[in-house]
């Protein structure tokens, strides 16, 4: 009885040429928002790429599996909050003015919620003393 051959599992995945070739969705979002070398919060990247904390911080992960490229990435600790960048030599910037525009249009939207909040804590304001 002949069986059909199963696809090669992603350990077993041929190699490619390419360095990241399976970059596709969120990871290749991520992946596009850490090509500038800067240093990034997991926050910050959630909100670039329009994705959960815990998703963004998975595909964190996966960019360091072989299969996702193998990439290094860098992580320090400031506080409570960590944060992370790709290592220098790996960046490749893949739609860099895309990412710049999303990451530019994030620290706007942070600085309104902040100012909203301060606006809500502080209450109404009355005028004429």
């Amino acid at each position: 009885m002949n069986r059909p051959q199963q696809p090669p599992r992603a350990a077993e995945a041929p190699e490619t040429t390419e360095r990241s070739p399976r970059l596709r969705g969120q990871l290749r979002k991520l992946y596009e928002a850490m090509c500038d070398g800067e240093w990034h919060t997991v926050q910050f990247l959630a909100t670039v790429i329009g994705a959960k904390e815990c998703s963004t911080s998975a595909r964190i992960r996966d960019l360091r599996k072989p299969q996702f490229g193998a990439f290094k990435v860098e992580r320090r600790k400031a506080g409570n909050l960590h944060h992370y960048r790709l290592a220098s030599g790996q960046r490749v910037p893949i739609g860099a003015d895309e990412v710049n525009a999303r990451a530019a249009e994030a620290v706007n939207q942070s600085k309104r919620d902040a100012k909203a909040r301060a606006a809500a804590k502080a209450g109404p304001q009355l005028f004429g003393g």
